[in-house]
């Protein structure tokens, strides 16, 4: 597709947005309604040099509605996202804060706000110095705050394995570019969920479900490394904090032969291991499995017991 010859640039934060065409140049405003204005260079600059988020992408035609579109939509997530975070805040007094709740719920109103803020909130782990014991008790914003900090080691745990599975391959800002579109798509939130729940095809599904940048075959296949990751970092901090899984080599044994079966197998044993961790199935059940499997079982067929065991699917 030939590229448009206006281009954007777009700042969520800023909550403007400035388009280059031959003409001269045209200001959006976030909330502002009317034809866009006429501006200068150094407006321009200006906001490409002092706005952290901004992103560049075709304008289109004059008075370019898609960029006003994508404007209004990532300012009000930025919004309601700053407004949550404020509420976290304790060199904010508790009156301020408390606005902040209140408009952070105006703005979390809608179910695509609320999915927004809630993949950045689980995208990156909340910082050591938020005041949870300080934040709102009940409401939209309470409950977003509140799993965010239940999951905020293993936020911290999935980004860690994104380092691990991108840093070779990308240069660090592709790598963050790569990563808030990831973030964005709900990439980091999925990983998180089912680390949490144990539910394999999860993120498979999501994988399958990505489009553009997300679903070129080099970055998918990275991406599946990156999810090998995260249950491999998951599965060792359970033997480091978890005294009930019993003979340690054995689950070590568990763990290694689960991220050798692919996909869908592999996704099986960590699923397994979460009910056995749950209660729901034993331990057991899990090393009996793997060492069936080491006798000669074939894979496919270990695969399929194990879908069975778990009501995962076919294979």
């Amino acid at each position: 597709m030939e590229r448009s010859v206006n281009q954007a640039w777009v700042s969520a934060h800023a909550g403007c947005a400035v388009v280059k065409t031959d003409s001269g140049y045209f200001l959006l405003e976030a909330g502002r309604k009317g034809l866009p204005v006429a501006c200068s260079i150094g407006q321009f600059n200006n906001l490409r040099s002092l706005a952290s988020d901004v992103i560049q992408m075709d304008a289109g035609e004059f008075p370019f509605p898609e960029i006003q579109q994508i404007l209004e939509k990532a300012w009000l997530e930025q919004s309601a996202l700053d407004l949550t975070l404020m509420t976290l805040d304790r060199d904010l007094s508790s009156g301020l804060r408390a606005d902040a709740a209140r408009a952070a719920s105006q703005f979390l109103a809608t179910q695509e706000v609320r999915e927004a803020v809630r993949r950045r909130l689980l995208g990156t782990p909340l910082p050591e110095e938020a005041d949870l014991e300080g934040a709102p008790r009940e409401g939209v914003v309470a409950d977003l705050v509140r799993e965010a900090a239940e999951s905020r080691d293993l936020v911290a745990l999935v980004d860690q394995a994104w380092d691990q599975a991108f840093w070779k391959h990308l240069s660090y800002n592709e790598r963050q570019h790569l990563k808030a579109i990831c973030i964005a798509e709900g990439g980091f939130s999925t990983l998180v969920g089912t680390l949490q729940t144990g539910e394999a095809g999860c993120f498979l599904r999501w994988l399958g479900r990505t489009q553009g940048a997300l679903a070129e075959p080099e970055v998918r296949n990275r991406l599946r490394e990156w999810q090998d990751a995260a249950f491999r970092l998951y599965m060792n901090a359970r033997l480091r904090n978890n005294p009930d899984l019993g003979d340690e080599a054995e689950a070590k044994e568990v763990i290694r032969d689960s991220l050798e079966e692919v996909e869908l197998g592999n996704l099986a044993l960590f699923s397994l291991s979460k009910k056995a961790e749950a209660g729901v199935v034993s331990h057991g059940l899990v090393n009996r499995e793997v060492r069936e499997h080491n006798r000669g079982g074939s894979t496919t067929s270990f695969r399929r017991r194990l879908l069975a065991r778990i009501g995962v699917g076919r294979v």
